[in-house]
């Protein structure tokens, strides 16, 4: 695959239906966030398992449990866009997993389920955009298409 821009990127949220295959997060419904700035890092994480030997005092360390992690976004405030109104349901809902769905301009596809974290806003000055901050737990693998 040749390198591609992140200009096209989009977000957007789904409902709390189970998902584990890329098929079944497809036939979620989704809203888009509207007008999404920015996608910060995600991807699994694997918490070391080390081991100290005796004999050879030698530290051994292994792959144990994997976390998702936690992403943020950035997007300016839109009161009328359905996926960010989503986003306000999911963060008050202190118990939901929700489908996550990032689409990149190349046509790749992650799906994952998150617990919405964080949703803060920005204003920074007269002369700026009314800002959302928002950050998502990632409590299941991330399905690549």
């Amino acid at each position: 695959m040749a390198i591609q821009s992140s200009a096209g990127a989009s977000l957007s949220i789904g409902t709390t239906a189970a998902a584990t295959t890329a098929a079944e997060y497809a036939s979620d419904t989704y809203a888009a966030v509207g007008f999404l700035e920015s996608i910060g890092d995600f991807g699994d994480t694997f918490n070391p398992v080390s081991f100290t030997g005796l004999s050879n005092s030698r530290v051994v360390k292994l792959k144990g449990s994997q976390d998702g992690g936690d992403v943020a976004f950035t997007f300016a405030f839109d009161s009328a866009n359905a996926g960010q109104a989503a986003l306000v349901v999911a963060h008050a809902d202190v118990s939901g997993n929700y489908n996550i769905k990032v689409a990149f301009s190349g046509g790749e596809i992650r799906y994952f389920k998150a617990q919405i974290m964080q949703l803060s806003e920005s204003a920074p000055n007269a002369d700026s955009i009314l800002m959302v901050n928002a950050s998502m737990s990632i409590n299941s693998a991330i399905v690549k298409v």
